[in-house]
């Protein structure tokens, strides 16, 4: 819906919206970045879960 958004907003060039949802959709979802934020040696991963689960907040500790 980002491009269609871009064109309501009378953006003629939807370039930077089809690159910010192509982020979006690469970007990994809330285990698969726990998992690489404990493989980067972070310890108690967890994440919540916002804005019905469109935004996540993860936390976790550095080790020492």
């Amino acid at each position: 819906c980002l491009p269609l958004i871009a064109k309501l907003k009378g953006d003629k060039d939807t370039s930077t919206y089809r690159y910010f949802l192509k982020g979006i959709e690469q970007f990994p979802d809330q285990q698969a970045l726990a998992q690489e934020l404990q493989q980067a040696g972070l310890h108690n991963v967890r994440w919540e879960n916002l804005s019905l689960g469109i935004v996540a907040l993860h936390i976790a500790q550095k080790p020492g």
